[in-house]
């Protein structure tokens, strides 16, 4: 099977600590940052806020996000894909709650995250990035 890309936009979110917050879809095993696939006719901004509010009951604007990276990866959950990821950083704007399809949040330290089984492209990217 050949090689396929995705195109996807997601949130960086920091605590005061520094530690990124992550999810978990269900069914799956790795931690990604909260974000996915764009809509036909929708922007990477856009995306991106519509994920977080859908997989996190979070309200943010596209004035909210500043531009972290755009990076290519091996995808998580789905084999023989690479991701091909826009990532914005935002300001917490409230409690995130896993919704949607989201199974778990956790807040990841950049610094000291072995064990913990993250996406490629926070491992290899973002979180050494923010750290």
């Amino acid at each position: 099977m050949a090689d396929k890309r995705i195109i996807v936009a997601a949130v960086c979110f920091q605590d005061d600590s520094g530690r990124v917050l992550t999810v978990r879809k269900r069914g799956t095993a790795r931690f990604i940052l909260p974000g996915g696939k764009l809509r036909p006719t929708e922007g990477l901004a856009s995306a991106a806020v519509r994920e977080v509010r859908e997989e996190l009951g979070l309200e943010l604007a596209l004035v909210d996000l500043a531009w972290l990276g755009t990076w290519t990866a091996l995808a998580a959950n789905e084999p023989d894909h690479h991701v091909i990821a826009t990532v914005f950083s935002a300001l917490l704007p409230g409690t995130p709650r896993a919704s949607a399809e989201i199974d778990e949040v956790q807040w990841v330290d950049p610094a000291g995250h072995e064990g913990l089984p993250v996406a490629p492209l926070l491992r290899d990217f973002v979180l050494p990035s923010v750290a």
